[in-house]
């Protein structure tokens, strides 16, 4: 009787240790009670509202601006603007102003160096920054006392340095007055929407921005509209000189700044152009020793939408563009090529950015690349962003932590993730005030 009972304890005990290692089996590991990156960022979106004034991304940016980023891996770009003038301000990353300073340019030799390192004038310099390891400047110690960078003194502009390509501008006059819209940026594709509305008169917007193509696709639904809608690719003239040179740019008015005149000087005004259902702006940069011949790059857009268009290029003209705060800017002339159509179309239009990096002959680049993506239209952009997009989340699936979550939600900020391959240095400004 007494050995009945213990095996049937010894029973039940192996019972619940089967059940036990069973339950252990059965029961998720905690990557596999995690859904994956992709499909968490289905539902992850970056809001804003749409601000009238302020161009500089809200992301990524010193100073921090109010615009709503959208980037892609070549283009920093941001989307502001009152509601009926809704405009997208643009950089590429190989649009520059590549001038340096010539004067002066003969290399030290390194006994010089030596010289004003070791000279009794030089003994209480403090090279470092006060809060970090970088130096206060750049440069080198002279004998005679004091540091002397011949690449960067006399300084009127900081040259290279970035220029905004344009603007991308969608007018609509019903909506003056109208609420600033709730912009959305869906973080699985790169899609932004928004929605204008002011009394009957609505306006359903989406931009996308290709991530390998450089593509901006523009498609937009209206109704109880009744007057035109235009969509215009605007460049102002470049406005640096006026720091140092007369607005026409024919006298130099700062004091030492005419010795530099060989690099010193205006840039040329941008242009405008169509052609058919095509319509751009250009702009022609200096030569310099990289381009000999000049850089310059197109700005061109293809209207796709049906049924009978006009199209206007203008240059020379003032308030062609969204104004900026800078005055200067604001003001200044430009170059602009408008497509106006009638209230009662769909809007669908791609624009591309082609430089003198791509190929000599940008404009039949601009055209080539517009041309290839036009059976698409909107559609293959979105497809092409899905895909990238995609496929990005994939790879960063490699090294993620998991603390075992359920539901639609995941241990990574996906945010952080859609943001972080974007870096600001060298591309996070489409307007920096002093510069342009």
């Amino acid at each position: 009787m007494k050995r009945s009972i213990e095996q049937v304890i010894l029973t039940i005990a192996m019972a619940g240790i089967v059940f036990s290692v069973s339950s252990a089996q059965t029961e998720d590991l905690p990557w596999e009670r995690e859904i994956p990156l992709r499909e968490a960022a289905q539902s992850v979106c970056i809001e804003n509202i749409l601000n009238p004034t302020d161009p500089l991304p809200d992301w990524n940016c010193y100073p921090l601006g109010k615009a709503m980023t959208i980037n892609n891996l070549k283009m920093r770009t941001t989307l502001w603007g009152p509601p009926e003038r809704i405009t997208i301000s643009l950089t590429k990353n190989n649009v520059w102003d590549r001038r340096i300073n010539t004067r002066g340019l003969e290399a030290p030799a390194l006994q010089e160096i030596i010289d004003g390192a070791y000279s009794p004038t030089n003994k209480d310099y403090e090279g470092k920054h006060p809060e970090t390891q970088r130096p206060n400047r750049y440069g080198y110690l002279l004998k005679e006392g004091g540091l002397y960078d011949p690449y960067r003194e006399p300084i009127e502009y900081p040259m290279p340095c970035l220029k905004p390509v344009g603007q991308i501008i969608l007018g609509m006059e019903p909506f003056v007055g109208a609420k600033a819209p709730t912009v959305t940026q869906h973080c699985a594709n790169g899609i932004v929407e928004l929605e204008v509305t002011k009394g009957n008169n609505k306006a359903s917007l989406q931009y996308i921005l290709g991530m390998t193509s450089n593509l901006y696709a523009i498609r937009g639904k209206f109704s109880g509209m009744n007057e035109p809608i235009w969509l215009r690719l605007y460049r102002h003239r470049d406005t640096s000189h006026l720091k140092y040179m007369s607005e026409d740019g024919k006298t130099y008015t700062k004091p030492g700044t005419e010795a530099d005149r060989a690099f010193n000087y205006p840039m040329d005004p941008p242009t405008s152009g169509k052609d058919g259902r095509y319509f751009w702006i250009r702009q022609q940069m200096p030569p310099e020793k990289t381009f000999p011949q000049g850089f310059e790059y197109v700005l061109m857009g293809l209207i796709l939408t049906p049924g009978k268009v006009e199209i206007e290029a203008v240059e020379g003209k003032t308030r062609l563009g969204t104004p900026p705060p800078d005055e200067r800017i604001a003001n200044a002339p430009g170059a602009a090529a408008t497509v106006t159509f009638p209230p009662e179309n769909k809007l669908e239009a791609l624009v591309t950015i082609v430089t003198t990096m791509d190929g000599p002959d940008v404009l039949a680049l601009a055209r080539q690349c517009l041309a290839e993506a036009e059976a698409a239209g909107f559609d293959g952009v979105l497809r092409e962003n899905t895909q990238w997009w995609n496929s990005y989340y994939d790879k960063r699936e490699n090294g993620r932590v998991f603390r075992g979550l359920t539901g639609a939600t995941c241990t990574e900020d996906i945010m952080s993730l859609y943001r972080s391959y974007a870096d600001g240095h060298g591309g996070g400004h489409p307007y920096r005030y002093a510069e342009v």
